[in-house]
């Protein structure tokens, strides 16, 4: 089973915390992160391309990038999912746009390839969406730390 981290830090602190587990030591505690199974960087990269096309960002880089050659479990979501996820709150919120988590969740859900349980995506995009708003807010990454 895949054990995935999906949080919001500073550089420095996200590469330290990869290596710690890399170490098999415990990790310094981080408050904004999401812990998850089953899920890995092509579920990343899908989702990121079914927000960036429900909030018209279509093209964008979706694909997260390899922080540090030697650190190969850790990932930065790109900074243009980000800015998507960060949008996609913005429209969840008002009613007047066609784009919510709630439908994301279930697109994500029901992608090809996508072994996702339907009722669970609906608070894991939620929560996505949330890290991703406090990364964009405070000038950190938003990574992806996986553990086979």
């Amino acid at each position: 089973m895949t054990t995935t981290e999906i949080f919001t830090a500073p550089r420095a602190t996200a590469l330290a915390r990869a290596r710690a587990a890399e170490e098999g030591a415990t990790p310094a505690p981080l408050a904004d992160l999401v812990s998850t199974t089953d899920i890995t960087d092509f579920e990343i990269e899908v989702l990121g391309e079914l927000v960036a096309r429900a909030v018209h960002a279509e093209g964008i880089e979706c694909e997260p990038d390899l922080v540090d050659i030697d650190v190969p479990d850790l990932l930065e979501i790109p900074a243009d999912v980000v800015t998507a996820l960060v949008e996609l709150s913005v429209h969840d919120a008002d009613p007047a746009e066609s784009a919510d988590v709630a439908d994301i969740a279930a697109r994500w859900a029901a992608a090809e390839d996508m072994e996702l349980e339907p009722a669970l995506t609906p608070a894991l995009v939620r929560q996505i969406v949330d890290l991703a708003v406090l990364a964009h807010g405070r000038g950190d990454g938003l990574y992806l730390w996986t553990s086979l």
